[in-house]
C-alpha cells in the first residue's frame, strides 16, 4: 500500500487545489477507524494520495490506525486525516499538514516506525515558511512531544501556596517540598490515554530527608496504585535506591519493575533521568556516569488510563504515604525514550567534569544488577535513521549478520638488518689442517678456509 501510495505523490502536487472539477464532498462512514466522531460529517476527495473512493481511503486508515493509538504525539490522527480525508471547506482553510509537522511526528513516533517511515515522505509537503501565493498547511506544536510535560505544568502556574519558590544553585527557578505540599492534577489534562508505551523521565533535585519518598507518580481513579512512579528509599549504610515501578491496570498493588543503587542523595543537588523502552528501563546518573540496565515484564497492551487518574509531584495521594522533603529544580515527562540520554545537554565542561553528586569519585558509576539485567549498552536506543526507507509497521528486533569473510593477506614485510657476527669457533684438533675451523653449536662464527695438506719427503 505504501509503495502504491508513494507513485502517486508528484502527481498529486500538480493539482490545483479546490478545484471544482476535481474536488467532491462525500459522507464521512461511521465505521472509520478514525476521522469520523467529532470531526467534520463529510470530507472531499481526491485527497492528498488522489484517493477516489472512499473505500481507497478507508483501507489507508485502518493500516495507520495503530500510530494514533500509541500516544507518540498528540496531532498524529490530525496529521493522518488532513492528508486522507481533508475537509470539506472553502479556501483558505489548509488541506495539508506543513513540512514541519511530519518531520515533528517522525521524530516523536520514529521507535515504533520501520525506518521511521509515515505514509508520506515529509519533503514532499509544503513548508510554512513557502512564499505568498504557495499552499496554505496546517502546523502543530510540539511541546508536549519534543519538551515534555514541565515541573510548573504538573504543580500548577502559579504553584500552591504549600510549594514555596527558591533559587537553585545557577539561578534556577525551584521548589520546596514538604508534608504539607499538594500536588496533585487530573492526569489526562496533561499526558495521554493510553501513556506513552516509550518514555523519559528527567529528574534535578536536592532531597533533605533520608526518609523514603516519592517523588513522581501516576495513580488510578481511587488511589490504590501507581500506573507509573519513582520513588526514593530510605537511606542506609549512606546508599538508598531509586525505585521505578510500572503496574498494569488491573493490579492489586504497585509493582516495582526496577531499581537502582546509589549513593545518598540527601543535601546534595542530583541529577538522574529513566527512559523505558520495549521491556527495558535505562537508568542515567549525573552527567558522566554509565547507564544502568534492567529488564522488566509488561504485557503488550497499551497503558490505558483511569478516567479519574492521578498525577502527583512530591508524592503519590493515597497510593503512597511516603511525600518527598526537599527542593525540586526539574522535573519531565517526555514521550521520547532518548530524552533520557540529554540529562546534562544545558551543560558546560565544569559541570560534567565535577559530576552533581559532590564527591567526583568513582563511587557514582554503578554498573548494572545481578537480577534481570542485560550488558549495558552506549545508548540503549537506537538512532533513528537519517535516510528513511519503506515500512510502515511497528519496528522489531532483528537477528545477527553473517560474519563477513576473510580478508586478503597483506603484503610481505622488507627484510630486517642482518644481525651482529657470532664469536669465532674453536679450531679443530685433527692433522696439521691450518686454518680450518669448525663452528660452536652455538657460536655462529663463518667457517675457516680450507687448510693445505703437507705431504711428507
Amino acid at each position: 500500500m505504501v509503495s502504491k501510495i508513494n507513485e502517486t505523490f508528484l502527481g498529486v502536487l500538480d493539482l490545483p487545489p479546490h478545484d471544482s472539477r476535481f474536488n467532491a464532498c462525500l459522507p464521512v462512514p461511521s465505521d472509520w477507524p478514525i476521522c469520523s466522531g467529532k470531526r467534520p460529517e463529510s470530507f472531499t476527495l481526491p485527497n492528498f494520495f488522489n484517493h477516489t473512493s472512499v473505500e481507497e481511503v478507508g483501507a489507508v486508515l485502518q493500516e495507520w490506525a495503530w500510530l494514533t493509538k500509541l500516544g507518540c504525539h498528540h496531532g498524529a490522527e490530525w496529521f493522518l486525516c488532513l492528508l486522507l480525508a481533508p475537509r470539506c471547506t472553502a479556501p483558505p482553510h489548509p488541506h495539508l499538514p506543513c513540512r514541519s509537522f511530519c518531520q515533528v511526528l517522525q521524530d516523536s513516533c520514529w521507535a515504533s516506525l520501520e525506518d521511521g517511515r509515515l505514509p508520506v515522505e515529509c519533503h514532499l509537503l509544503p513548508d510554512g515558511g513557502q512564499e505568498p501565493g504557495g499552499p496554505a498547511c496546517a502546523s502543530v506544536s510540539n511541546l508536549k512531544a519534543e519538551s515534555g510535560v514541565s515541573l510548573l505544568q504538573l504543580i500548577g502556574d502559579p504553584p500552591p501556596d504549600e510549594i514555596p519558590r527558591m533559587t537553585g544553585p545557577r539561578g534556577e527557578r525551584g521548589f520546596i517540598f514538604n508534608r504539607a505540599s499538594v500536588s496533585g492534577q487530573p492526569a489526562l489534562a496533561h499526558i495521554p490515554n493510553p501513556f506513552h508505551r516509550h518514555f523519559s523521565l528527567v529528574f534535578h533535585i536536592k532531597p533533605t530527608s533520608p526518609d523514603a519518598s516519592v517523588l513522581f507518580s501516576i495513580t488510578d481513579g481511587p488511589q490504590k496504585i501507581m500506573y507509573v512512579g519513582v520513588k526514593l528509599s530510605a537511606v542506609q549504610n549512606g546508599r538508598q535506591r531509586v525505585q521505578f515501578f510500572y503496574t498494569e491496570p488491573g493490579s492489586e498493588a504497585s509493582y516495582e519493575a526496577a531499581s537502582f543503587e546509589v549513593p545518598s542523595l540527601v543535601e546534595t543537588w542530583s541529577r538522574f533521568s529513566l527512559s523505558v523502552f520495549d521491556e527495558q528501563v535505562t537508568f542515567y546518573q549525573g552527567c558522566d556516569s554509565e547507564p544502568q540496565v534492567v529488564k522488566f515484564e509488561r504485557s503488550p497492551d497499551p497503558m490505558e488510563l483511569d478516567p479519574g487518574a492521578g498525577i502527583f509531584v512530591g508524592q503519590a495521594g493515597g497510593a503512597d504515604a511516603d511525600k518527598f522533603k526537599g527542593v525540586i529544580l526539574d522535573l519531565k515527562v517526555v514521550g521520547d525514550p532518548r530524552a533520557a540520554e540529554r540529562l546534562c545537554d544545558d551543560e558546560d565542561d565544569s559541570d560534567a567534569a565535577s559530576g552533581d553528586f559532590g564527591s567526583g569519585d568513582g563511587e557514582r558509576r554503578q554498573t548494572g544488577r545481578t537480577v534481570k539485567t542485560t550488558p549495558r549498552p552506549l545508548r540503549p536506543v537506537p538512532a533513528p535513521p537519517l535516510i528513511p526507507s519503506e515500512g510502515n509497521r511497528l519496528r522489531e528486533p532483528g537477528t545477527a549478520g553473517s560474519k563477513g569473510e576473510k580478508g586478503d593477506r597483506g603484503d610481505q614485510g622488507l627484510t630486517g638488518d642482518l644481525g651482529p657476527a657470532g664469536p669465532k669457533g674453536k679450531s679443530s684438533s685433527s692433522g696439521s689442517s691450518s686454518g680450518s675451523s669448525s663452528s660452536s653449536s652455538q657460536g655462529g662464527g663463518q667457517k675457516g678456509e680450507k687448510g693445505v695438506k703437507v705431504c711428507e719427503q
